[in-house]
Formats: structure tokens, sequence, C-alpha cells
């Protein structure tokens, strides 16, 4: 059976998880956003700087949606723990009435 400490404990590091995610996302995003601005910098320079950046920019790009996908798969998992702590929470006043009902 599940604890409910352990459902707890387990729910707290999601929520760190996604913390960590969101905030390694927004370092990606800053990332994009300042290779962008070195793409429209060297447009200028010859074509391999430019072309540096590109792929830089993609590189972010695809960062970006791999973050974006670990954090809604933690979200789903976070869910799914409250879910599991409403359940437990309920099976256990379950059992304090009962207990309750039967000592009084």
């Amino acid at each position: 059976m599940i604890s409910i400490e352990s459902v707890i404990a387990d729910r707290q590091r999601l929520e760190s998880d996604i913390v960590s995610l969101r905030f390694a996302l927004e370092e990606s995003q800053r990332g994009r956003h300042e290779a962008e601005k070195r793409v429209n910098r060297l447009q200028w320079e010859p074509h391999s700087e430019a072309h540096r950046g590109q792929e830089n920019d993609k590189n972010a790009d695809v960062v970006n949606q791999s973050l974006r996908a670990e954090v809604r798969q933690l979200i789903i998992q976070l869910v799914t723990a409250h879910s599991v702590d409403q359940r437990i929470l309920a099976m256990l006043q379950v059992k304090i009435n009962h207990t309750e009902k039967h000592q009084g």
C-alpha cells in the first residue's frame, strides 16, 4: 500500500522538478532570443557565421520543445499524484469515521 508520506514526498519532488524545468525552459528561451539577436547581427557577415547562428536557433528550438514535453509530463504526474493523495485521504477519512463509529 502506498503511504501518504511517500505520495507527499513524490509530489514535492515533482513540484521541485517542475520548478527546475521551468527555469531551464526560461534559460532556453533566453538562449534562443540571444541566438536570434546574433543571427540578425551576423546577416552582413559571411554565410558560415549566419549558418552557425541558424543552427544554434534550431538547437534552441529542439531543447525548448524537449523541455516543454518534460514539463507537460511532470504536470501529468503531479496531477496523478494529487489524485492519489485525494483517494488516500478519502480512504483514511472512511477508516477514521469507521473507527469513531465503533468506539463511540
